[in-house]
């Protein structure tokens, strides 16, 4: 990169050069008008001023603010200024000199150049002489030579060690290798992953969990104690671990099913010693907020171990529970009081994978938020409670949003039923499609009529709703719908017919709290009837096109009230980025599916 100076920058105005060959009177009083970007070079060569290091690319980048300042003030200034002499001193010779603008004319003749005009123009070139000395005298600056990154790896990690979790933030924006050095030491994630071995205990429970041995020389016994030999090295060395606060367990073996994860593999008694073993696994994360499972069957001593730490949210991925699948054992109530979210992903081979989302749900009570998704795309999951397990023994009373994403058509009525039994109070009701859905459940349809019957439980209380792929929604259906659901104030769907949308925009005009209205993108809805819409909702302040799996945003817009109308300013669609889990954007009451 080749380096410009001041002095090139200077030498390209012949004219502004000229002038500040001239002495100047100091001006009286506090300079009225500031030089800022030579300011800002003067402070660069001097290494004060706050500046973000002394790069070679940040003084080109001065350099090229003074290039803009002079420019404009060659064409403006420096043409209609000329010099008056005040003063002569006589050994050495010099001649003082004042700045004066030229007076300039219009059609209705010259305008005249006030005292304050005048004045301000003189302190102005008596400001630009004095910088220019400044850089005459240093022509070039000091720039920095070593940098933060050329410090060996090893000095930068050891230094780093030590910092807080306040200081690690701002560590990270020094320099690039600061940045990679301080997310592996403050990393908040950890992965335990257990590899895919052929020698694997055979069948469903060989014996009883009390006489397996916990000192037996299995595969999975093996890496289980690598990884607590692994913690505890490290747990001497930093405190790393004590910053952790998501840990990820995934089971990666597979059995010889022809399905690959099925009831073959949660049945293992492996997950009985990684139940025994998370009562010396979980204590090593003092700071752990968060769990999550791929595969792998939670005991109960898994459960009771989480029961007693802050983790407040799970997620669990292709899972079930162990003692649940075995006939003579009874699940043990263990009850989680910290958890406030938990997220399922259904896996097809999973067997008995559905009753384990009503057996989970009983063991939270102080559920706040609810997940529920489909591993496959083509998959529909099927929410039928088991019969053994009534409504009435769930209690979910600060359970507020619930998010349900390819849900089979048939159970989905019975599962809102039942959720209004045991969550009274929901607030956020999502119910859509995976991404990439294939058209098999692309041509499933909700019925209008059926789910608008099960959300008038939540009266009182639902705010935000949002069904991809409803049936026909005819008019008496509409009524119910804003009867049933008089405070919402987010309304999303994708029909397949509706009624006319003069009909339909006065209908919802009668939502008085409506806030945020989306359909699908092949739909009637045009920005037309948005406006309609929006003159009688007028509380109405977004609208928005969805997707065709109704899983993002494909155009969005504010409304703009005015004097004649309502209209409508476009917006731009943020690709929000999610996990493995289906992620709620709350300002746009939408689902990113992954």
């Amino acid at each position: 990169m080749e380096l410009v100076t001041v002095g090139d920058v200077f030498s390209r105005f012949e004219r502004v050069v000229q002038l500040l060959s001239h002495d100047f009177v100091e001006p009286a009083g506090r300079p009225s008008i500031v030089l800022r970007p030579l300011n800002e070079l003067q402070d660069f060569h001097m290494g004060s001023g706050g500046q973000y290091g002394r790069s070679r690319s940040r003084y080109i980048e001065l350099c090229g603010n003074l290039d803009l300042t002079l420019r404009n003030f060659d064409e403006n200034i420096a043409s209609r200024t000329y010099l008056v002499m005040v003063v002569t001193i006589p050994s050495p010779r010099r001649q003082i000199f004042v700045a004066r603008l030229r007076p300039c004319s219009d059609a209705q003749g010259v305008i005249p150049v006030s005292r304050e005009t005048n004045d301000a123009v003189h302190s102005f070139w008596w400001q630009l002489r004095k910088l220019y000395k400044f850089f005459a005298d240093n022509p070039h600056p000091i720039l920095q030579s070593k940098y933060f990154c050329d410090l060996p790896p090893e000095l930068i990690g050891y230094v780093l060690e030590y910092s807080t979790n306040t200081d690690a933030p701002a560590a990270r924006l020094v320099c690039r290798a600061f940045f990679d050095e301080s997310a592996r030491l403050h990393e908040q994630s950890y992965s335990i992953a257990f590899v895919d071995d052929p020698v694997l205990e055979q069948g469903p429970f060989a014996h009883p969990f009390e006489d397996i041995c916990l000192y037996s020389n299995s595969v999975y016994l093996r890496q289980l104690r690598q990884f607590a030999f692994l913690l505890e090295r490290v747990a001497r060395r930093s405190n790393l671990l004590a910053r952790v606060t998501h840990l990820f367990i995934r089971d990666l073996c597979r059995s010889d099913n022809l399905f690959g994860l099925g009831a073959e593999r949660l049945w293992s008694s492996d997950f009985a010693f990684l139940g025994r073993a998370s009562q010396w696994l979980v204590p090593r994360f003092p700071s752990l907020r968060r769990v999550s499972f791929q595969g792998v069957a939670i005991s109960n001593v898994f459960l009771d171990v989480l029961a007693g730490s802050m983790v407040d949210r799970i997620g669990l991925n292709a899972c079930t529970l162990l003692d649940g699948l075995h006939a003579n054992r009874k699940v043990a109530q263990v009850r989680l009081p910290r958890v406030r979210t938990v997220e399922f992903r259904i896996h097809s081979d999973a067997w008995m994978e559905t009753s384990g989302i009503w057996n989970m749900l009983s063991l939270l009570p102080n559920l706040v938020q609810l997940c529920i998704s489909p591993c496959e795309s083509n998959v529909p999951i099927d929410l039928s409670r088991p019969q053994d397990l009534s409504p009435n023994t769930i209690s979910l009373p600060n359970l507020i949003t619930t998010i349900i994403v390819g849900a089979d058509w048939m159970s989905l009525p019975k599962f809102l039923t039942d959720l209004a039994v045991s969550a009274p109070r929901l607030e956020h009701l999502h119910v859509g499609l995976p991404p990439k859905a294939t058209d098999f459940m692309a041509v499933m349809h909700y019925d209008a009529g059926e789910l608008v019957d099960r959300i008038s439980a939540w009266r009182t209380s639902l705010v935000s709703l949002s069904i991809a792929l409803l049936s026909t929604l005819r008019q008496p259906v509409l009524d119910r719908l804003v009867e049933g659901a008089p405070r919402l104030q987010a309304l999303s769907w994708a029909l397949s017919s509706h009624p006319p949308y003069e009909a339909l925009a006065a209908s919802l005009g009668r939502l008085r709290h409506l806030r945020l209205f989306r359909s699908s993108c092949d739909s009637q809805f045009q920005p037309a009837i948005f406006e309609e819409l929006a003159s009688l909702c007028h509380n109405l302040d977004r609208v928005a096109l969805a997707g065709r799996e109704f899983s993002g945003d494909v155009a969005r817009w504010k409304v703009i009230r005015a004097d004649d109308g309502p209209g409508l300013e476009k917006m731009i669609v943020d690709r929000m980025e999610t996990s493995i889990h289906p992620e709620l954007d709350a300002t746009w009451s939408t689902v990113i599916c992954p």
